[in-house]
């Protein structure tokens, strides 16, 4: 019962993240449509690489980035390799991997060691939006 009053609790309210900078890297223009989409609401300022190297320059040169999004499988460089980079300089800047890696995998392995976080696909919106609150620290708007 009192499992069911926190979930109808959550339907109250909203993200509002309209002061925050959220990076996504992604190759594939279909994975970022979704990500955008389930962002929407929240009213984040959303960036878009295609690639690790991206990512990387974009966080060498943007110090508005909130939180990056950040696919693990990608070209040029994945992003495990861009998260070690960027986290040698911007060790506070929080990245949440979105990625089809199973548990127990190397791949997996390598994101849990650098990133903070990691979401699985498929994407569970309510997941997602619940994640990234965590890192940004904001307060709820009730609706």
């Amino acid at each position: 019962m009192k499992k069911k009053n926190i979930i109808d609790a959550k339907k109250h309210f909203k993200f509002k993240w309209d002061d925050k900078v959220i990076l996504i890297a992604d190759d594939l223009k279909v994975n970022f449509i979704l990500l955008q989409a389930m962002l929407e609401e929240t009213q984040a300022n959303i960036l878009w690489v295609k690639n690790g190297k991206q990512a990387l320059d974009e966080c060498t040169t943007n110090e508005s980035i909130d939180l990056v999004l950040m696919d693990y499988n990608m070209p040029e460089m994945n992003g495990y390799e861009a998260t070690v980079k960027i986290k040698s300089f911007r060790n506070n800047l929080p990245v949440i991997s979105h990625s089809s890696c199973s548990v127990g995998t190397p791949e997996f392995e390598n994101i849990s060691a650098t990133c903070d976080d990691y979401i699985v696909r498929p994407i569970c919106k309510d997941s997602l939006l619940t994640k990234i609150e965590k890192y940004l620290n904001n307060a709820h708007i009730n609706l």
